[in-house]
């Protein structure tokens, strides 16, 4: 679940986390 989304540019590993999290 580590897919591009929004937050990857941003260049945030916790956003990224947060929405697999959310994907879930």
């Amino acid at each position: 679940n580590n897919m591009p989304k929004d937050g990857d540019e941003n260049g945030s590993a916790a956003d990224v986390l947060k929405k697999g999290d959310e994907w879930r």
